[in-house]
């Protein structure tokens, strides 16, 4: 065998190249790791504020005697639109938190709404163009703001002697007896610019039994749906 001059040399650089890519490659995985996590933890803040925003919608609707949330009677009595929706069927806002759900100059970070879904639709003014794009804020960019299906309580109608269901003046029928409403409570927020502008939004469907406010203790409460959006 003969020792070519240098061939040490080679060997060292090919080892040097090799630990650089090695090293390089954990410190990149170990970066990225720190990173996922680090925003993992951060998405869960958020998560955790809007679930106790959630919470805290149901304990209002859980109450009884003067804190009752009630039914919007005018709800019975007119029919919404798109841009109706959102404030005419509001039973809880964010007026109704406490100072530690705001930023220090008093604007809202976390929103929470509680919306009465025993309400008519206006069908003549559904415009399938304005539901899609951003026009009147009835976009993706404004999901907080869309209308939910309406949902009528459950209970006994109201009849007539010849045991017609009796309606109102826009055809609504009347009950005589309510067994139980549904209520659709949405807690948002607008996330940081490293999401990019989006919003994150937690949205639960709920039935309340109507028991008897006067002897009931609280309101029961069955969370019927769940759903986390980002938009």
């Amino acid at each position: 065998m003969t020792k070519r001059r240098g061939a040490s040399l080679i060997n060292v650089m090919v080892f040097m190249m090799f630990a650089v890519m090695v090293t390089a490659q954990v410190f990149f995985f170990t970066k990225s790791s720190s990173d996922s996590l680090a925003e993992g933890r951060e998405i869960m803040l958020y998560r955790l504020h809007l679930q106790s925003l959630v919470e805290e919608a149901k304990d209002a609707l859980k109450e009884t005697g003067t804190q009752t949330i009630e039914h919007l009677s005018t709800l019975e009595t007119n029919t919404l639109n798109y841009s109706q929706f959102l404030d005419s069927a509001k039973l809880f806002s964010d007026n109704n938190l406490t100072t530690e759900w705001k930023n220090s100059d008093g604007t809202y970070t976390y929103h929470v709404s509680i919306h009465d879904l025993d309400y008519s639709f206006d069908a003549t003014v559904f415009d399938r163009s304005k539901w899609t794009t951003q026009e009147d804020g009835y976009g993706n960019e404004n999901a907080h703001k869309k209308v939910f299906a309406a949902m009528p309580p459950l209970g006994e109608f109201e009849r007539n002697a010849s045991n017609d269901i009796v309606r109102n003046a826009i055809g609504k029928p009347k009950y005589s007896k309510v067994y139980n409403r549904f209520y659709l409570i949405r807690a948002w927020t607008q996330l940081p610019e490293n999401y990019y502008g989006a919003k994150l939004m937690y949205q639960v469907l709920v039935s309340r039994d109507e028991a008897d406010s006067s002897s009931a203790t609280y309101h029961n409460i069955e969370t019927l749906s769940f759903q986390e959006v980002w938009y």
